[in-house]
């Protein structure tokens, strides 16, 4: 945000924007997480711990699609609003990037590249202590154990 500011970028603007970089980071653990439930489900025999991660994906899917059409005709009036406003211009620009497909393409292969490099780092400290667990284990338990960390 300092860097925002100093380059001329509005406070609202700067804060917005590192919220949109913190929700993506959400969005694809979130993602992710819902490509790894099958392997979960079928290795996982505690059923409290597999309803909680599905409770939190599903949470977080409604989260984005009330974020992506928050702003809209009805809600307007309350753009004045100091704390709704917030939202609603958050969710404009949530709206702006999605309609750009190289940012969101670039958005999308920068954040999981990122998340498979934490993965790769747990499997390799797994490696060097002897284990043999094998990367795409750790790539279907790491992932939600960090989206469950980041919430």
């Amino acid at each position: 945000m300092f860097y925002l500011r100093r380059e001329g970028i509005g406070t609202g603007s700067a804060i917005r924007s590192v919220l949109l970089d913190r929700i993506a980071g959400l969005l694809i653990l979130t993602l992710l997480c819902s490509i790894s439930l099958p392997f979960l489900i079928k290795h996982l025999e505690n059923q409290i711990a597999i309803m909680g991660l599905l409770a939190i994906i599903v949470v977080g899917w409604v989260a984005v699609g009330i974020l992506l059409v928050l702003d809209n005709p009805l809600t307007h009036r309350f753009r004045d609003h100091k704390f709704l406003g917030m939202f609603l211009s958050l969710s404009k620009d949530a709206r702006r990037l999605t309609r750009d497909r190289m940012v969101i393409a670039s958005l999308l292969t920068t954040s999981v590249l990122i998340h498979m490099c934490s993965v790769g780092m747990i499997w390799a400290i797994d490696k060097a202590l002897g284990g043999d667990t094998s990367y795409l284990f750790f790539a279907f338990t790491v992932i939600p154990t960090l989206l469950v960390v980041s919430i």
